[in-house]
């Protein structure tokens, strides 16, 4: 979970693309954790660190997304293999324990950039992209989906 955490907040631009993809394919980034709960995690990280009160909000809607995803997989399985249904209690322990999980993970990538060189960190950034020039210098016209 923390190399995870560590390369959305690293590529930032990467990981809206993976969590756009994610929403449109509806499914999630790794059976355990969605994308949506990784940059959701990171954002509440970060509001914490500044001591924004929003990051309660960004909290508690991370644990949603975290009881939603563990209910909906609980559920699966109740049909798929035949388990007993957890209480509403057992899976909001869960998603507690979950997010936990995510946010302890926010924090550590969020302090390990934090301690990058800024040159370094500027290396890791892609290259914008450009359209090739045309030989008379007005470009060809077309645009670039490079990233």
């Amino acid at each position: 979970m923390d190399d995870l955490l560590l390369a959305a907040a690293l590529r930032p631009q990467l990981a809206a693309d993976y969590h756009q993809a994610e929403i449109e394919l509806g499914h999630r980034f790794t059976h355990k954790l969605s994308m949506g709960e990784i940059l959701t995690g990171l954002h509440a990280a970060r509001l914490e660190v500044a001591g924004d009160p929003a990051a309660a909000d960004a909290k508690l809607q991370l644990w949603k997304m975290a009881r939603d995803h563990i209910a909906a997989d609980r559920a699966q399985a109740v049909l798929d293999k035949d388990v007993q249904p957890w209480s509403a209690q057992q899976i909001n322990d869960r998603a507690t324990a979950h997010t936990g999980n995510i946010l302890a993970s926010a924090r550590r990538a969020l302090d390990r950039v934090a301690r990058i060189p800024s040159q370094e960190l500027r290396q890791l950034q892609p290259p914008t992209a450009r359209p090739p020039e045309r030989r008379d210098g007005r470009g060809t016209g077309l645009t670039t989906c490079l990233s």
